[in-house]
């Protein structure tokens, strides 16, 4: 169902954005420990781009790039990013109905 079905019916759109906890916290711990975007993106060897485009939820960041910002940050993985599945396990596919 498009959104101008849903507008008709009086549901709203959602769009799902799965890492918004994750990067929202990405924000948060970099702010608290005083650390510009521009000191982690140097530090974690990838561009401000990228972690601006982390932080407002514009990129899913590979593994290499969340293992490099959460070592950065001092932050174990997992707690930056708890949406993700465990390391060796898969997600179930998602079957339309």
């Amino acid at each position: 169902m498009g959104s101008a079905a849903l507008r008709r019916c009086g549901a709203r759109s959602v769009r799902y954005r799965p890492f918004n906890v994750a990067m929202s916290r990405i924000r948060e711990v970099r702010e608290r420990q005083g650390l510009s975007l521009r000191q982690l993106a140097d530090a974690a060897g990838v561009s401000p781009g990228t972690v601006h485009n982390m932080e407002h939820e514009l990129h899913r960041p590979n593994r290499l790039t969340r293992r490099a910002v959460a070592e950065v940050l001092g932050v174990p993985e997992p707690a930056l990013f708890p949406d993700l599945p465990p390391r060796g396990v898969r997600r179930e596919p998602v079957v339309a109905a």
